[in-house]
């Protein structure tokens, strides 16, 4: 065998020996116990005049019980989870499926990217996306209470009721005819604002969310003056 030969058996030595390698570790791998529940958003996304309905399936536990499950979805094909609508739907036992349905911060004809989650003490999982067109329009604001009823200039007051949103962009605050700062803590149901330094005793708070708007049937009382 002259030196040629003997160089294109050691070549084909060795690149049997990787590929024993790699399918090895990929054996390896497989067999291999999955420490985390996985989850996939499924395509089919119902919609009518009471919401968007999502749907998701649990495809494995993993070895911590799933606290939470849920929905996140935004505008724009942002890395989920930065900041995001979403539902919260509570623990899950087993795998399969599990719906849930969205009400805010959706405006029909807009393009909006849901992903599914599930959360463990340990872990928190997100699906694929999938893209969708809502029919939907969220209703507009209600206000049901606001704490404290009684603050001054750069305080923080809870605004609590539905059909809120997640982002504060969306969201207008006025006590009287004086704009409040919108913090970052808002959610579909809470709306944190700073109060604004005014030049009344009292005035009713209204709050204002994709061009709709409502009024607190209370006063707030500024410690200001």
């Amino acid at each position: 065998m002259n030196k040629t030969d003997i160089k294109k058996n050691y070549r084909f030595v060795l690149s049997m020996l990787a590929l024993i390698v790699v399918f090895a570790s990929c054996e390896s791998e497989l067999d291999k116990p999955i420490n985390y529940p996985r989850v996939e958003m499924k395509e089919e996304i119902q919609q009518d005049g009471s919401g968007v309905t999502f749907s998701a399936e649990v495809l494995t536990e993993g070895n911590s019980d799933i606290i939470d499950k849920g929905f996140m979805w935004r505008k724009n094909y942002a890395p989920l989870p930065s900041k995001s609508a979403e539902i919260s739907l509570g623990s899950h036992e087993g795998t399969g499926e599990y719906t849930g349905k969205a009400q805010a911060d959706l405006i029909a004809g807009k393009t909006y990217y849901v992903k599914a989650f599930v959360k463990t003490s340990e872990n928190f999982v997100l699906s694929n996306s999938v893209k969708f067109t809502s029919s939907y329009t969220c209703p507009p604001p209600e206000i049901s209470d606001f704490t404290p009823k009684q603050a001054g200039h750069n305080e923080e007051v809870i605004i609590t009721g539905d059909n809120f949103s997640f982002f504060n962009d969306n969201i207008s605050v006025h006590f009287g005819q004086t704009a409040a700062i919108v913090n970052s803590e808002c959610t579909n149901n809470s709306i944190s604002v700073t109060v604004p330094d005014l030049t009344v005793d009292s005035a009713k708070i209204q709050v204002e969310i994709y061009d709709k708007s409502v009024t607190s049937t209370e006063y707030f009382y500024y410690n200001g003056r």
